[in-house]
């Protein structure tokens, strides 16, 4: 389904930092009794600009495609997160699920258009749907449970997406 391939020393910090950076949005409400949304949107912010140095070793084409568009989008829901004040508490919660949406959209051109990556880009489309149904059926929970939810399966996202890229290694340095 998905091809495996070796991980380094630096793949397991860039793993490990996303994994504590999504624990943290996951627990952002226990975290900040005040606001924990901006918490969740600062995690998220963080975990797209780790995506984004991480995308530094991708081995081009969709890929490139495929990183930067998840970084972008990781990064404005982070911001709007971020920014949750200026917005009514359901107003937020259905343009991050909208954001989700259209994401799903987005991953599902990629997949009719790279054969190679197709089961990586359905497996985004279907967690894109899930975190967007979630966002949008969840009204009698607690927003901020639901942000700082879908927050922390976003940086999981992430994190898939650089667990399952194909990067460039230490002996394609001489090609590069």
């Amino acid at each position: 389904l998905l091809k495996a391939r070796v991980f380094t020393r630096g793949d397991a910090g860039y793993i490990m930092v996303l994994l504590i950076l999504a624990g943290v949005s996951f627990a952002a409400p226990l975290l900040d009794d005040t606001d924990p949304i901006p918490l969740a949107g600062t995690m998220m912010v963080i975990a797209a600009s780790v995506s984004l140095i991480y995308s530094l070793r991708r081995a081009g084409g969709s890929s490139f495609v495929s990183v930067y568009g998840t970084a972008g989008v990781t990064l404005v829901i982070g911001m709007l997160l971020m920014a949750s004040e200026m917005f009514a508490g359901a107003g937020l919660r259905v343009l991050v699920s909208c954001i989700f949406l259209a994401d799903a959209t987005r991953h599902t051109a990629l997949a009719f258009r790279n054969d190679r990556e197709r089961h990586r880009h359905v497996l985004a489309v279907i967690s894109n749907l899930a975190v967007a149904l979630l966002l949008f059926f969840t009204t009698r929970e607690p927003i901020v449970w639901a942000l700082s939810i879908a927050g922390g399966l976003r940086i999981l996202g992430v994190g898939w997406e650089m667990v399952t890229a194909t990067v460039h290694g230490t002996a394609d340095a001489v090609d590069t």
